[in-house]
């Protein structure tokens, strides 16, 4: 008994010759495995290229994934620009950084940009605001019997516009 000449493609459902058939697949014909390679290359493609915006400061999503940047300066141009560790190993691409806009870079073209913790910071300017209000008894007289809540309270508002005003600055 021989076999049949012809056998049904699982995915497009046509009857096709037997040298129309995939090796690797064995039941799905040259064309539909072509073109699913094709369809999953692009969709790679666009999911790689496609950066949405911005999530919260430093954090974005690519794809299906959110993913932390930091901030890096190049060295040669002097530009600041948001990078992200590279999935590859770094001796596959040599790049062991990606950019925001796509661009690949190697650590060596880039200087990091130290990151602010800027809750810390606003809670160590609140304390240092608590403490002058504190040691000055002509301020602490003014204050009620809830001196510490008043105080307190002051002390966080002034913390508060200092660091608004040093994240302005640092927009610029």
């Amino acid at each position: 008994m021989t076999e049949p000449k012809t056998k049904k493609c699982e995915v497009c459902g046509e009857k096709k010759s037997i040298q129309d058939f995939s090796k690797a697949y064995k039941n799905r014909c040259k064309a539909c495995v072509a073109a699913e390679a094709r369809m999953h290359r692009a969709s790679q493609d666009a999911e790689a290229g496609r950066i949405k915006p911005r999530l919260k400061d430093g954090v974005h999503r690519v794809g299906s994934r959110v993913v932390t940047f930091k901030k890096a300066r190049i060295r040669a141009t002097g530009e600041i620009v948001e990078v992200m560790p590279q999935d590859e190993p770094m001796t596959y691409t040599g790049y062991p950084y990606k950019a925001v806009d796509g661009r690949l870079i190697p650590s060596c073209a880039l200087q990091f940009e130290p990151e602010i913790d800027w809750e810390q910071r606003t809670f160590e300017a609140a304390l240092a605001a608590l403490t002058g209000i504190l040691s000055n008894p002509a301020i602490t007289d003014c204050y009620d019997d809830g001196v510490m809540t008043s105080a307190a309270h002051d002390a966080e508002i002034a913390a508060r516009t200092l660091i608004a005003e040093l994240q302005k600055g640092e927009a610029r």
